[in-house]
C-alpha cells in the first residue's frame, strides 16, 4: 500500500495513526517543496496517553498541530496545497477564511473519512467552520507571539471527524424490537445500555416519531440479555445512531402491522393512513379514526393481536465533524494558562435530543480542558505503579474551574441515521485539547507538545525559546 493510499485507510489509520499523521507531512513536505518551500515539522510526542479510550483524543494534538502550522507560516506566503483527495483541486489564497476552510476539511485528523464521506460533507464542515470563526471572533486573531506585556491572550482552532462505530474493526449490528401493549401503550426493547448519556430517553423519541404515539406512552426496557435483542454495547459514539436505527426500523415494522389491521376495519387502503397521538387516522378525513387501544384490545372470546416489530441495522460508518475554538490566557512569569471560552460547533445530523446533545458536548469540553491543562496519570518508572491513583492526586477539573462555553448544532439530513442523526460524544473530547494547544502558541509563540500543559512545561518552554534567541544573537 502506498503512502497516499494508507492515509485513506481507516483500519490502518486506528492501528498506525501516528505513522498515517506522518505520512500526510510527508506527503505536504514533498508538494510545497516543488514550490521552493520547506514544510519543517515534527510531531508531538504523546507518550502520557492517560486515558483508555479510542485513538482520536491523543493522536488528534499531532495533526491540528500541523494545520495550525499550515495556516501560520504557509498560508499567509500565499502558497497552494493539494487537496489530498483529489491532486487536481487546489487551496488558494488571498482568501484566508476559505482557504482554512477547505485545509481543515482537507487534512482534518482522519482526512480518509472526508474521502469516504464525500464532496457533500467537505461543504458541510466549511460551514461549521465558518460559523465557528464568526462566533469567536476568528479575524481578531493577533499573530503568534506578537503581543507585549506578561499576561497574553490567544485563539486556538482544531478539526475532528469521528465515525459513528467501530467499523471496519468490529462487525457492527444493532436490534430492536417494538411491542405494543393492549392498552395501546409500547414498550421498546434494546440490547444497548445507558450509561447516562440518555440514550434510552432518544430512543425512545424515535419510536414515538415513527409510530405516531406520545413520548410518554413508550416504556423502554434496555440491557436485560433474557428478552431484548442482541446489541453490542454502548461504545464508539454509536447508540444514536445504530441503536437508534434499529428503533426507528423496528417501529415501522410494528406501524404496518398496526395499519393492516387498521385499514380492513376502516375500511380503505393501509397506503390511505397516517398516525398521530396513538390513533391511526384516514388522511383527510381526521374524524375517521381508531385508537391503538382500540385496535389491539381482545374481543369477546378473542385474543388480543400479537403486533410485534423486529429489525436490525447493521451500516458502514458514518460520520460527525466538529470544529472547536478556544481563547486562553497565559501568564509567562508563571507559565500558567487560563480557558477563558471554548467555543464548539458540531455537525451531528439531526439534533433528536438538544439538550442531551448539548450536555455530552459540554461534558466533552470539560473533560477536553482537564485532558489539556491538568490531568497527568503519574508512573513509577522502575515499577510501573501509578503514584496518582486517587482523585486527591489525580487532579480533576470542578464546576468553578470552567470557562464560558457556547455550544452549536449544524443540523445536516444524514441519510443513515434515524430522521437524519450521527453520533456525539467522543466527537465533544477530541478537538478540545488542540484546541487550547494551539490557542497557547498564538498567546505566547511556543509550540507545547506534551500534556498536560501544565504551568511548568509552559514556563520550560518559554525560558527555552529566550534560551535559542541568546544563541541565536551571539
Amino acid at each position: 500500500m502506498s503512502g497516499i493510499e494508507e492515509m485513506f485507510d481507516p483500519a490502518s489509520f486506528r492501528r498506525h495513526g501516528h505513522e498515517v499523521i506522518d505520512l500526510l507531512a510527508d506527503y505536504l513536505a514533498t508538494s510545497l517543496a516543488g514550490q521552493g518551500k520547506v514544510l519543517d515539522w515534527k510531531a508531538p510526542e504523546l507518550e502520557n496517553l492517560h486515558w483508555r479510550a479510542p485513538l482520536p483524543y491523543g493522536p488528534t494534538l499531532s495533526p491540528d498541530q500541523l494545520l495550525e502550522k499550515l495556516r501560520n507560516d504557509i498560508l499567509p506566503a500565499g502558497l497552494a496545497i493539494h487537496h489530498p483527495r483529489n491532486l487536481g483541486h487546489q487551496v488558494a489564497t488571498p482568501l484566508p477564511m476559505a482557504a482554512l476552510c477547505d485545509l481543515v476539511a482537507a487534512l482534518t485528523n482522519q482526512a480518509m473519512a472526508v474521502y469516504e464521506a464525500g464532496p457533500a460533507a467537505t461543504l458541510i464542515e466549511r460551514q461549521v467552520i465558518r460559523w465557528l470563526a464568526e462566533l469567536i471572533g476568528w479575524e481578531k486573531r493577533q499573530p503568534a507571539g506578537s503581543q507585549s506585556g506578561t499576561v497574553k491572550r490567544g485563539l486556538g482552532v482544531a478539526t475532528e471527524l469521528h465515525s459513528a462505530t467501530a467499523y471496519p474493526e468490529t462487525r457492527e449490528t444493532a436490534n430492536a424490537a417494538v411491542v405494543i401493549n393492549e392498552d395501546g401503550t409500547v414498550q421498546l426493547r434494546i440490547g444497548a445500555a445507558d450509561l447516562g448519556t440518555g440514550a434510552k430517553t432518544v430512543c425512545a423519541q424515535v419510536a414515538a416519531e415513527e409510530l405516531g404515539v406520545r413520548f410518554e406512552d413508550v416504556r423502554v426496557m434496555a440491557g436485560d440479555t433474557e428478552v431484548v435483542p442482541y446489541d453490542l454495547g454502548a461504545y464508539a459514539s454509536r447508540t444514536t445512531f445504530l441503536s437508534g436505527g434499529a428503533t426507528q426500523r423496528a417501529a415501522a415494522a410494528a406501524r404496518e402491522q398496526l395499519f393492516a389491521l387498521a385499514a380492513a376495519k376502516l375500511d380503505v387502503a393501509a397506503t390511505d393512513l397516517e398516525a398521530c397521538g396513538g390513533k391511526i387516522c384516514v388522511k383527510n378525513f381526521p374524524d375517521r379514526m381508531i385508537s391503538f387501544r382500540e385496535l389491539v384490545q381482545p374481543g369477546p372470546g378473542q385474543p388480543s393481536p400479537v403486533i410485534i416489530g423486529q429489525a436490525g441495522f447493521a451500516p458502514r460508518n458514518d460520520y460527525s465533524f466538529a470544529a472547536q475554538f478556544a481563547e486562553v490566557e497565559v501568564d509567562t512569569a508563571t507559565g500558567q494558562t487560563r480557558v477563558l471560552r471554548m467555543v464548539a460547533v458540531h455537525d451531528i445530523g439531526r439534533a433528536i435530543n438538544p439538550d442531551g446533545a448539548e450536555g455530552q458536548v459540554e461534558g466533552g469540553l470539560h473533560q477536553g480542558i482537564g485532558y489539556a491543562l491538568i490531568e497527568d496519570m503519574a508512573l513509577d518508572p522502575r515499577t510501573g505503579r501509578t503514584l496518582n491513583p486517587n482523585f486527591v492526586d489525580y487532579k480533576l477539573l470542578t464546576a468553578q474551574d470552567m470557562p464560558q462555553i457556547q455550544v452549536a448544532f449544524i443540523e445536516s439530513a444524514d441519510p443513515l441515521g434515524p430522521f437524519g442523526a450521527k453520533g456525539v460524544a467522543e466527537d465533544a473530547v477530541c478537538p478540545t485539547a488542540p484546541a487550547i494547544i494551539n490557542a497557547i502558541y498564538n498567546a505566547i509563540g511556543v509550540r507545547i507538545k506534551e500534556l498536560p500543559a501544565s504551568a511548568e512545561r509552559v514556563l520550560a518552554a518559554l525560558q527555552e525559546k529566550e534560551r535559542e534567541e541568546v544563541s541565536i544573537g551571539q
